[in-house]
């Protein structure tokens, strides 16, 4: 009995000096998952461009310029400014929004904003530095600078390229700058 009480002790004695094995995650992200995910990020890019250069193409009296950030816009008409907005001016403006077939999806609206101190969608905010007062710009924004995958849980759909139109009023310069 003693000797079985001591084999007992001992196996128990070996066993729990084991190092602890590691738990590794179930699931675990493949990289085939990422590379799908970015292949069809690309082919939407693709098909947003081939829509939107099919709008510029029918405005062909229009000159459009492209951006660095990834869209287009042209000049309807150019304020007499000679300020381009900085960080924390106000700008008073008006813009309407249409899809990529010209037809109205929010009527024209007056709104402000604080450079680089409100959030609005990134098109939006990067476009408005591109003006002065008084300019009056068609943007053409790919989905990705606009409402993106998302939309904007109303009038504009997932993935939507969008048409906006804005006019820039008014510069409230920030006494800082």
């Amino acid at each position: 009995m003693k000797s079985s009480f001591l084999f007992v002790m001992t196996v128990l004695l070996v066993v729990s000096c084991q190092k602890p094995k590691p738990r590794f995650p179930v699931v675990r992200k493949s990289v085939s998952e990422v590379e799908t995910s970015i292949e069809l990020n690309n082919k939407l890019k693709t098909a947003e461009e081939l829509i939107l250069k099919k709008v510029i193409k029918k405005d062909s009296l229009s000159t459009y310029y492209a951006s660095k950030y990834g869209f287009w816009y042209k000049y309807d008409s150019k304020g007499n400014g000679n300020y381009f907005p900085k960080k924390g001016d106000e700008l008073l403006y008006t813009f309407s929004v249409y899809n990529v077939n010209d037809k109205l999806i929010y009527k024209e609206k007056e709104a402000h904003y604080w450079v680089d101190k409100q959030d609005i969608i990134d098109g939006l905010e990067i476009g408005l530095k591109l003006m002065k007062q008084g300019d009056e710009i068609t943007f053409l924004f790919p989905s990705n600078v606009a409402y993106g995958y998302s939309g904007d849980q109303n009038k504009i759909a997932v993935n939507q390229p969008l048409i906006f139109k804005v006019k820039l009023n008014q510069i409230n310069k920030n006494e800082s700058n």
